[in-house]
């Protein structure tokens, strides 16, 4: 049976579209962080899903530098600089980049 035909592609662990991508649990989980960064605004929630279990974030790393700003309705706006370096703070994020990219 030809891939992609009736839906095989995607039963048999391909992806269902020619180019397509699977992601891993770990990429599912940082989905919802990558979608609130590039939409600019971060909600509390998320704000609370960015510590690590030992309590440290990135966010007062990001404020300090001005990346970030408090919402004073709720949460953070990324800032113009935050908005420019959106895919640093994902990449620090995901560990895909440089950690620590913001260091002076």
């Amino acid at each position: 049976m030809a891939a992609g035909v009736n839906g095989f592609a995607a039963r048999s662990g391909w992806p269902g579209l020619e180019g397509g991508l699977r992601r891993d649990a770990f990429e599912n989980r940082m989905q919802p962080l990558i979608t609130t960064i590039l939409s600019g605004h971060i909600p509390p929630a998320q704000c609370e899903a960015l510590k690590t279990p030992g309590g440290e974030s990135p966010v007062e790393r990001w404020q300090a530098r001005g990346l970030v700003e408090a919402d004073p309705r709720a949460g953070l706006w990324l800032t113009a600089s935050g908005a420019w370096f959106a895919g640093n703070l994902i990449a620090e994020l995901t560990g895909q980049g440089p950690q620590r990219v913001y260091q002076t």
